[in-house]
C-alpha cells in the first residue's frame, strides 16, 4: 500500500513540476519599481527568432555590476540549453541589451538578469533578481502557432490549455495547421477548421447550455457548405479531416467525450432547422481568402 501511495505522490508532484516548467507566465522581480521596460515582455508569446532582449532601468546601473555570467538566456522547451549572447550596457538609456548570436528556434525562453546594482551616488535603489520567460512561435504560413501545449497538462481539464486565447485548445489548433500543412489544405479549409475548433471548445465546456449556443457551434458547417458548393470544383476536399480523424483530435479523452455526449443529449426533442448557407455564417471574410489566395 505503501508502495501505491509513494507512485501517485511521485507522478502528481512530476505533474505539477512539468506544469510548472513550462508555465510562460512564470516571473520573478519584473515589477520592481527602478525597471522601466523589459523586451521582449513578460509572457509575450510572439517574438521573432532574431530578437534583441533589453532591459530598461530609470536609475543608472553600475557597469562593474553588468557581467556576462550573471545575464543570461536559454532555451527551456522543447529542450533545455543555454543560448550563447552578447551583453552591452548603454550608459545613456541606463539599458542592458542581450544579443543572441544565432536566431532563436521556436521554444519556450527564460532571460535571467541578477547581481545588478545601482551606481554608489544612487545605492538606495536595490536591484532584485529579474527573471522571465517568452516564447517564439512556429509559424506556418504566416500562421502564429500558439507554444506547442504539455499534453498531460493539456488533457488535465476538459478546456486544455488555449495560450493565445483565440478560442481553439492549442492541440487542434497545432493539429489542423501542421497536418493540414502537410496535405496541402487551403487557407480558407483551415480557417473552417479553427471555426470547427471555436464549436468544439463551447461544447465540451458548455454542454448544459446546448440548446443556447447550437446556432452558434452549427455556424461552421453552413460556412462549410457554402465553401462546399461554391468552390468544391476548384479545391476537392478530403471529408475525412473534418469528421473521423477532427473528432478523435477534439474529444481525446474520456471527460471531453463525456461532454460532448451532454452535451447532444441537451438537444434531445430539439427542432434544428438548417441555417443559411452563406459567407457570413464563416468567422473571416471567405470570399476575400479565396481571392487572395488565386493572386
Amino acid at each position: 500500500m505503501k508502495k501505491i501511495f509513494f507512485y501517485i505522490f511521485c507522478v502528481l508532484l512530476l505533474t505539477h513540476l512539468q506544469a510548472k516548467e513550462f508555465d510562460l507566465s512564470t516571473s520573478k522581480g519584473t515589477d520592481q519599481e527602478v525597471i522601466e521596460l523589459l523586451t521582449p515582455a513578460p509572457a509575450q508569446t510572439d517574438v521573432g527568432r532574431n530578437v534583441s532582449i533589453k532591459a530598461k532601468f530609470n536609475t543608472a546601473l553600475d557597469p562593474e555590476h553588468v557581467k556576462k555570467n550573471d545575464i543570461w538566456l536559454k532555451r527551456i522547451n522543447p529542450d533545455v540549453r543555454q543560448i550563447d549572447a552578447s551583453i552591452h550596457y548603454d550608459q545613456n538609456s541606463q539599458s542592458i541589451t542581450l544579443q543572441p548570436q544565432e536566431l532563436l528556434e521556436e521554444g519556450i525562453y527564460e532571460v535571467t538578469y541578477q547581481s545588478l546594482k545601482a551606481i554608489k551616488s544612487q545605492k538606495e535603489h536595490q536591484i532584485k533578481e529579474i527573471k522571465y520567460r517568452f516564447a517564439v512561435p512556429h509559424m506556418i504560413d504566416g500562421h502564429v502557432l500558439p507554444p506547442k501545449p504539455d499534453m498531460q497538462v493539456n488533457d488535465s481539464t476538459i478546456a486544455g490549455i488555449d495560450a493565445n486565447d483565440n478560442g481553439v485548445r492549442d492541440d487542434i489548433e497545432w493539429w489542423i495547421y501542421t497536418k493540414m500543412d502537410i496535405l496541402k489544405y487551403s487557407k480558407a479549409e483551415r480557417l473552417i477548421a479553427m471555426d470547427w475548433g471555436r464549436s468544439v471548445q463551447m461544447m465540451v465546456t458548455n454542454p448544459q447550455s446546448a440548446k443556447m449556443i447550437h446556432n452558434t457551434v452549427r455556424k461552421p458547417l453552413y460556412c462549410f457548405y457554402y465553401y462546399k458548393f461554391t468552390y468544391l470544383y476548384q479545391y476537392p476536399v478530403d471529408y475525412t479531416i473534418f469528421n473521423h480523424e477532427f473528432k478523435d483530435i477534439a474529444f481525446n479523452t474520456k471527460e471531453r467525450q463525456e461532454a460532448y455526449n451532454q452535451y447532444d443529449s441537451s438537444l434531445s426533442g430539439t427542432l434544428i432547422t438548417m441555417g443559411r448557407i452563406h459567407p457570413d455564417q464563416c468567422s473571416f471574410d471567405i470570399d476575400a481568402v479565396i481571392e487572395e489566395a488565386k493572386r
